[in-house]
């Protein structure tokens, strides 16, 4: 039988603030069952999506039974995020493939959370306000996604240089402090701000205090990016001289 202490030393990674260290310790003990099956981490990756998008759903029934019930399923499922990682490592099988799984995951699950609030806070509230801040925290949401450098997009001669901004702008080279308050108001991880609002059977201030971060967030990571591109060109305009 697999150890949890065997699980940690092979599964190793390195974590970003307190509430990161925290859900993948967690995490070791949803990886132990899987470890001596025959599912794939990919399909773990699924596991979890249907966890957030069930969560969603229960979000969008309106009552706070069912949108307590909701925040934490889709809790719960997160944990089948660090599953999927875990088994990958631990059978040295990481793939291309199931990060990029992983990444459109994240994507759509946290669309589906926030979709979901945004309906059942109307539903319980009646207060179309609610809409209109929740189609803005989705939308900068998506924005702020789609505002994400992209190799792609630049000549081959270009990427390196891309590269390195790309790299620069990783939140997990945020300070402490930032990372602190990162991980209190970002929705994957547990105990956040969104949780605490609903627990508290007020969706209506977690929905108006999200639709401003995100908001913030999208404008900052567009004027960071510009801004970071801008001095790249510039040094090497100057290295060209």
């Amino acid at each position: 039988m697999v150890s949890i202490q065997e699980i940690r030393q092979k599964c190793k990674k390195q974590y970003f603030g307190f509430s990161n260290r925290l859900i993948h310790e967690i995490g070791f003990y949803f990886t132990k069952p899987f470890i001596n099956t025959s599912i794939t981490s990919n399909q773990v990756t699924l596991l979890w999506l249907f966890f957030g998008l069930a969560g969603a759903v229960m979000l969008s029934i309106g009552t706070y039974k069912w949108m307590l019930i909701g925040i934490l399923t889709y809790h719960i499922g997160n944990f089948f995020d660090c599953v999927d990682g875990n088994l990958a490592r631990y059978r040295n099988k990481s793939t291309l493939k199931g990060q990029y799984l992983e990444q459109i995951s994240h994507h759509i699950t946290i669309t589906a959370i926030l979709s979901g609030l945004t309906i059942g806070t109307f539903r319980m509230t009646q207060n179309t306000l609610s809409l209109y801040l929740g189609g803005m925290m989705v939308g900068t949401f998506i924005f702020a996604k789609l505002f994400n450098l992209n190799l792609m997009s630049y000549k081959a001669e270009l990427r390196d240089r891309v590269a390195r901004i790309v790299d620069q702008l990783n939140p997990r080279k945020r300070s402490k402090f930032s990372i602190f308050v990162f991980s209190f108001v970002r929705i994957e991880h547990p105990l956040n701000l969104m949780f605490f609002c609903i627990l508290l059977n007020q969706p209506f201030i977690g929905l108006a205090c999200y639709a401003v971060l995100h908001t913030v967030e999208m404008i900052k990571k567009l004027a960071t990016t510009l801004i970071m591109l801008q001095k790249a060109d510039d040094d090497f305009s100057s290295t060209q001289k």
